[in-house]
């Protein structure tokens, strides 16, 4: 005996969904997919342009903090006998002859110009680092080429392994330099005399670094202690600010990552021309003499921090039709006393194009920073 047969209503609430309302749910829920996405790809670019413009002020911020504290210290123990800044100072540790040090507080070696060159500025700084007094002492001898000892009025200030500069006490732009190192173990040095045939790395072999004549009575020689002998550049294979320090107990340079992700360094020398104590042009002309280094007041600096990624605006591989974050160079506004040579007229001032393309075919598609200042040389400027 069979029951009673089931309803029509029945039937079609046990049949399931139809082909048509499975259509709908599955593009319901491929749109709901895609709002999800986009609001997920739009808040990954906004984390990402703000993380990374985040990231580049921080590094051009550190950047620029420590180039601008060793230029102020830069002629520190240099800048009390101006008379002999300028000249080039030959050197020896052991074997290893040691070239690029300039007896002035800060010197700028130009990179190119030129559009892709990619070639940055570096500055380089010299200063005392001595705790107490750094004073300029005069030889009251004269010390031979092959001389045991110097002799001044006085050796106050002069400790053990101490590098020190032999000059003239007026540059004229022929002679030379020559660094020196008071004994490391103190041995022989006393009130007036400073021994320099000892055992000490920096005076090996002399007649390959002292001029053969010597240096005559009234030469100056100046003490550098463990100097701030320290070279700023760019550091092309990891995009990076770095540092290189001479240090007395080795000839290769110490070497530092300052900050990350700083891509161009420019600088301008800040000169006197006419004798007023105030900045009258900003340029790029290498002084030559000692008349044109005691010009020199002040560094102008401009550097460049990018951001750690780049900006997803458009197809990765579309270069010709992707929305560019960076669309032109940017401009460095050096002021009106610039050079014109170096720099075109934007308004009342004057502009330098700090050219990028260097970095590679895709350098538009990361965000920049430009940091610039002016840093005075503080003891240029204080120099009687």
């Amino acid at each position: 005996m069979t029951g009673p047969r089931p309803t029509p209503r029945l039937r079609r609430r046990h049949a399931g969904f139809t082909l048509i309302e499975l259509m709908v749910g599955v593009v319901l829920g491929m749109l709901t997919v895609i709002i999800i996405a986009n609001v997920f790809t739009n808040a990954e670019g906004q984390k990402r342009t703000t993380t990374s413009g985040s990231d580049a002020q921080v590094a051009g911020s550190l950047a620029l903090h420590a180039l601008q504290r060793d230029v102020r210290m830069a002629g520190y123990g240099l800048a009390g006998a101006p008379a002999a800044l300028g000249c080039s100072i030959t050197a020896q540790y052991n074997s290893t002859v040691v070239t690029g040090l300039r007896l002035v507080p800060a010197e700028i070696t130009f990179g190119s110009l030129a559009a892709g060159a990619g070639t940055s500025d570096a500055i380089r700084v010299l200063a005392a680092a001595r705790a107490g007094a750094a004073l300029p002492m005069k030889l009251t001898n004269a010390h031979a080429q092959a001389g045991a000892s110097m002799e001044v009025a006085s050796t106050l200030g002069v400790g053990r392994g101490d590098l020190l500069v032999l000059a003239p006490a007026e540059w004229d732009g022929a002679s030379a330099c020559s660094l020196v190192q008071a004994p490391t173990d103190g041995s022989g040095l006393t009130a007036t005399t400073i021994p320099r045939a000892v055992a000490a790395p920096w005076n090996a072999n002399a007649s390959s670094f002292l001029p053969a004549g010597g240096y005559p009575a009234g030469s100056l020689l100046f003490n550098l202690g463990a100097p701030l002998a320290r070279t700023y550049r760019i550091d092309t294979a990891t995009w990076s600010l770095r540092s290189s320090d001479l240090v007395p107990t080795a000839a290769a340079p110490v070497v530092r990552e300052v900050a990350p992700q700083i891509v161009l360094l420019r600088a301008l020398y800040g000169k006197d021309t006419d004798g007023d104590g105030m900045v009258d042009l900003y340029d790029r002309a290498a002084p030559t003499t000692n008349a044109q280094w005691r010009q020199v007041m002040a560094l102008r600096v401009a550097l460049v921090a990018r951001s750690a990624l780049f900006e997803r605006t458009g197809a990765d591989g579309d270069l010709a039709n992707r929305t560019l974050v960076t669309p032109n160079a940017p401009q460095w506004d050096v002021g009106p006393q610039a050079d014109s040579n170096i720099a075109a007229a934007c308004g009342t001032s004057r502009c330098m194009t700090l050219d990028l393309s260097h970095l590679g075919a895709d350098w538009q598609r990361y965000r920049y920073r430009v940091y610039d200042t002016v840093i005075p040389l503080r003891n240029a400027v204080w120099n009687p």
